[in-house]
């Protein structure tokens, strides 16, 4: 009778593995399918910065990431959560609009506006809102299409909390000009995988100094497009600013997840980014070194123009 009931026990369980298996399998087919379009985006995105190459990069360090995580953490992530973090990850950045503060932008362009308001659009939606927004709407017709019903309510809450959390800036004092001080967004990674995000999009630095600077110069293109109160005016300014960027903002970041990460990959980790910040902190100290003067020179030469457009101190 024993035997019986183990075996019974046995198909039983036989069964469930299959049917979960069969699941997650529907399950990636639809983030698969629906994310054709977002990719698609991506790679026509006309963004210096937030684009496929940075969107890519940043889905390689979550799985870095993933890949790392210390035992404790690594029964945290099911194959569920997985697939669905990666999926958000390559959607973080659907439809940026090339400006951290896209109610900005909305807000100045009022033909820009005119056309959120024409597709129907919140103009007051962050980048970040806007994606989320559009990622519930497009799995959704996805899943009506296929004639499923895959992703539970609880899952859409948890992508649409874990993309907000990669929101960066949007309680910035400087967006209090609008008078719209509900535009203020203070999201703040608190959930594991949030924070592991968080840290991904920012994430640069893991890959050495070149990678670094070379997605620092990006990003600033980007910004420069844009007559934005937050630019810098000058190298030096710049150079102080990524200083403090790295230090009150990576590095806090980095430390929120020591816990979730294996120890060995963690010091390498805070280690490539202490050296990058001492070298900056070289150059700040050092402005008349030959390495200082060849960055400064690198510096203006690829901004001279964008900065005397928007009629920035030079010196």
């Amino acid at each position: 009778m024993a035997l019986l009931i183990g075996s019974e026990g046995s198909e039983s369980k036989s069964g469930t593995e299959a049917e979960q298996s069969q699941n997650l399998e529907q399950l990636e087919n639809l983030l698969i399918e629906t994310r054709k379009g977002v990719i698609q985006r991506l790679k026509e995105s006309t963004n210096p910065y937030h684009n496929y190459k940075h969107t890519e990069e940043v889905v390689n360090h979550f799985q870095t990431l993933l890949a790392n995580l210390s035992e404790s953490t690594q029964s945290y992530f099911d194959e569920r959560k997985k697939l669905l973090s990666i999926d958000v990850t390559w959607r973080h950045d659907d439809k940026h609009i090339g400006q951290r503060h896209r109610q900005e932008k909305l807000l100045r362009d009022s033909s820009l506006r005119a056309l959120a308001l024409a597709a129907g659009e919140d103009p007051r939606d962050s980048n970040e809102e806007y994606a989320v927004k559009t990622m519930r709407k497009e799995l959704l017709e996805q899943e009506k299409s296929q004639k499923t019903n895959i992703l539970s309510e609880q899952d859409h809450k948890f992508m649409e909390e874990l993309l907000l959390a990669t929101t960066f800036g949007q309680n910035d004092i400087t967006i209090l000009f609008l008078d719209q001080i509900d535009y203020l967004r203070p999201y703040n990674p608190e959930s594991i995988e949030q924070k592991l995000l968080a840290l991904a999009d920012v994430s640069s630095f893991m890959d050495g100094w070149e990678s670094w600077l070379e997605n620092s110069f990006l990003f600033l293109e980007e910004s420069l497009q844009d007559n934005l109160m937050t630019n810098p005016r000058n190298f030096d300014s710049w150079l102080i600013g990524q200083k403090n960027f790295l230090e009150k903002y990576v590095t806090p970041l980095l430390e929120k997840n020591k816990d979730s990460l294996n120890e060995e990959f963690y010091l390498k980790t805070k280690e490539t980014l202490r050296m990058i910040i001492e070298r900056i902190s070289t150059l700040i100290a050092k402005p008349s070194s030959k390495q200082a003067e060849n960055l400064k020179n690198q510096f203006e030469n690829k901004f001279r123009v964008l900065l005397r457009e928007r009629n920035y101190d030079l010196n």
